[in-house]
């Protein structure tokens, strides 16, 4: 599936898609999830996620909040860049929200914006995914900040998923 933020075009493969969509929080006692999603870019415009990681024991979650460590994700993703010749690199964060179409919140959009002005990236875009229990809100993120956001219901997207 290829999500259209403005002029910028993020494809989504169905194996990373799914790996998220299974920690949909759609039940009360289930917390919030995440990771970070890798890839390439394509072109100036064009970025496309193959993987993601997955929630592991360093991070904290809570049904309302979701604190990844950076050692065992950034492990997985130096093994990714590595195995790729430096191709595959960090596109941004993923994580769950406990509603149907998820916002994000004024911590959310900081924690992205900051992780694109205070880290060492190998793009100028990152993206920030919010997975809900029937919809995503997308964020185009650059470092003067949250540049293009977009909410989509599941039934909007592709049915190649």
């Amino acid at each position: 599936m290829t999500i259209r933020l403005g002029d910028t075009n993020l494809k989504i493969l169905p194996a990373a898609f799914h790996r998220m969509q299974a920690y949909i929080q759609d039940d009360d006692f289930k917390e919030e999830a995440g990771g970070i999603m890798l890839g390439y870019c394509m072109d100036e415009n064009n970025y496309c996620i193959i993987e993601v990681t997955m929630p592991n024991m360093g991070d904290k979650r809570s049904r309302y909040g979701f604190w990844r460590t950076s050692v065992l994700h950034q492990r997985l993703l130096n093994g990714f860049f590595k195995r790729s010749k430096g191709k595959n690199i960090y596109l941004g964060e993923w994580h769950t929200h406990p509603e149907d179409v998820p916002k994000p919140s004024g911590l959310d959009k900081k924690s992205i914006v900051d992780q694109i002005r205070k880290s060492k990236l190998n793009s100028d875009k990152i993206f920030a995914l919010i997975m809900g229990r029937k919809g995503l809100h997308l964020s185009l993120v650059k470092k003067e900040g949250v540049v293009y956001e977009r909410q989509l219901r599941f039934e909007e997207l592709s049915s190649s998923i």
